[in-house]
């Protein structure tokens, strides 16, 4: 596991904070969160399974799809997340199988079954981490609702837990989003970023491209914005 990378970025006594962690107890199969909403996708209406796993690594949410081709499963928030607020996100993640599946997670104002519906990335506005059933390398991506601008990170798929970190704010004047993978290089972009007045929520979406289940684990997820 990579060492969490302390945020470089003022805070500020405004601030919106959403602290969304895994529960201890065995007799609760949710997340639990200070400061949003979360829902589940069992909640939602989806038949795959939210678990709790401890190990090694820690405690974790287990986000489970079903065995059959095409089937999703997410864990998602409150579209309240607006470029312009200098939002700040992490999350700790582990993806246990990375072959034949699709996964985001990040802010969106899509929903979850659009993310992960195509190998292609949709149009909407969005900015986080994606990879898709052909893709060797965990991706950085953003969009302004046109077409969709990949950039790859320098982090091969493995099973490992992960820290990703990704800032909307303002450098020099100019709005940038700054993603990074563990302690990996940043990428530092202005182009096609999602609007500055766009709501968005947190997702964290995986789902299946074939007849096996297939299973994202969450420990953390943080964010926090100028409200």
């Amino acid at each position: 596991m990579s060492s969490v990378i302390q945020g470089n970025y003022d805070t500020h006594p405004t601030r919106k904070v959403a602290d969304i962690d895994v529960g201890f107890s065995g007799a609760s199969s949710y997340f639990t969160n200070k400061g949003d909403d979360v829902t589940d996708g069992p909640t939602d209406g989806r038949t795959g399974l939210i678990s709790l796993i401890v190990d090694a690594d820690g405690a974790r949410r287990r986000i489970s799809t079903i065995g059959t081709s095409g089937d999703y499963n997410h864990i998602r928030g409150l579209a309240i997340w607006r470029r312009n607020f200098e939002v700040n996100f992490f999350a700790r993640f582990k993806l246990v199988d990375f072959t034949s599946c699709r996964m985001f997670i990040g802010l969106t104002d899509s929903d979850p079954a659009t993310m992960v519906a195509s190998a292609t990335l949709p149009t909407a506005n969005y900015c986080g981490l994606w990879k898709d059933e052909g893709d060797t390398n965990f991706k950085f991506v953003r969009n302004d609702n046109s077409g969709g601008a990949v950039e790859t990170s320098d982090v091969a798929l493995n099973t490992l837990v992960h820290d990703f970190h990704m800032w909307l704010k303002r450098s020099g004047g100019a709005d940038v989003i700054i993603f990074q993978l563990d302690n990996g290089d940043r990428l530092i972009t202005s182009n096609n970023m999602p609007g500055a007045a766009v709501s968005m929520a947190f997702n964290a979406v995986i789902k299946t491209t074939a007849n096996s289940i297939r299973q994202l684990d969450i420990e953390k997820i943080h964010l926090d914005a100028l409200y």
